[in-house]
């Protein structure tokens, strides 16, 4: 009965959608639900099993950069064999990301001039796929 609707909650005739459990999975919800990724990121096997035990993603892992992307962008990331393994929200730009791939973290300073993050994608903006 639309005229009392807390007595329809009372009596069981209504339907409840839990919320989300934290901020955290409706940001990695979002990200799964992105369907513009603006590049993508090939990383290497040790890079996979870091991702895989929930670790960010270093510029040491990545073999190839693709696409034209800013700093925030979200990026698909790619084993190897061309799978999709996960989504993600990139540090630095595309022109950036290729000239750290394969780097040592602690090396990113003197070859941008700058000191950035030390990873190409943070643990938290991160999703895992398959």
């Amino acid at each position: 009965n639309k005229k009392f609707p807390l007595q329809n909650i009372k009596k069981n005739n209504s339907t409840w959608f839990h919320a989300v459990k934290s901020p955290k999975s409706s940001r990695k919800q979002w990200l799964l639900n992105h369907l513009h990724p603006s590049g993508t990121v090939t990383i290497d096997q040790g890079a996979l099993k870091a991702i895989e035990n929930n670790k960010s993603l270093l510029p040491t892992g990545v073999v190839e950069i693709k696409g034209c992307f800013n700093r925030g962008d979200v990026i698909s990331i790619l084993s190897i064999q061309n799978v999709k393994v996960g989504i993600g929200v990139i540090a630095y730009d595309s022109k950036e990301s290729k000239k750290i791939i394969g780097k040592n973290s602690k090396d990113i300073k003197d070859i941008l001039g700058y000191e950035g993050r030390d990873e190409l994608i943070h643990k938290d903006d991160l999703v895992k796929v398959n």
